[in-house]
């Protein structure tokens, strides 16, 4: 890829990078393949801990009057189904977790419905 192809697209913005993709005919998943490939990046994140960023991710979307730690603590049963060690944690590890699988996973991956089929 040239730089007069990337002209105009923030690279920084992954909802940018993501219609470049589109546009030049490559899936998301595959640009951020080798975008991991080429720059020597892991990523360690098990799918797991992606379902609960997704999961997190599609909740938080949603408007609601609650805070956002409500709502993590809120959606317990839903993350308990995917990972059964959560019916131990208290309300504030629970929240801590969610927030931090929320982080750690790839932006492409909570956007792209079709990466998610992939992956899950």
């Amino acid at each position: 890829m040239g730089a007069k192809k990337l002209e105009g697209i923030d690279i920084n913005s992954w909802k940018e990078v993501v219609d470049f993709a589109k546009s030049a005919g490559v899936s998301a998943k595959e640009l951020y393949n080798y975008t991991i490939k080429k720059k020597g990046f892991l990523n360690k994140t098990n799918t797991e801990t992606m379902m609960i960023g997704c999961v997190v991710y599609d909740a938080l979307k949603k408007k609601s009057k609650l805070s956002k730690r409500s709502r993590l603590i809120n959606l317990r049963k839903h993350i308990e189904v995917i990972n059964p060690k959560y019916k131990q944690m208290s309300n504030q590890k629970l929240y801590e977790n969610a927030n931090h699988a929320l982080e750690r996973t790839p932006p492409v991956v909570k956007w792209d419905k079709k990466v998610r089929k992939e992956i899950f």
